[in-house]
């Protein structure tokens, strides 16, 4: 299975961006205080 990396501010309050690449029933988000 592939990956897909998405990086950069607010992602998570665009959710159209992030479904498309969701295509099972789990996801893993990974954040830090670099990224964040």
């Amino acid at each position: 299975s592939g990956r897909t990396t998405l990086m950069g501010e607010g992602l998570l309050d665009q959710p159209e961006l992030l479904t498309p690449h969701i295509v099972g029933r789990q996801v893993a988000i990974v954040s830090n205080t670099t990224v964040a």
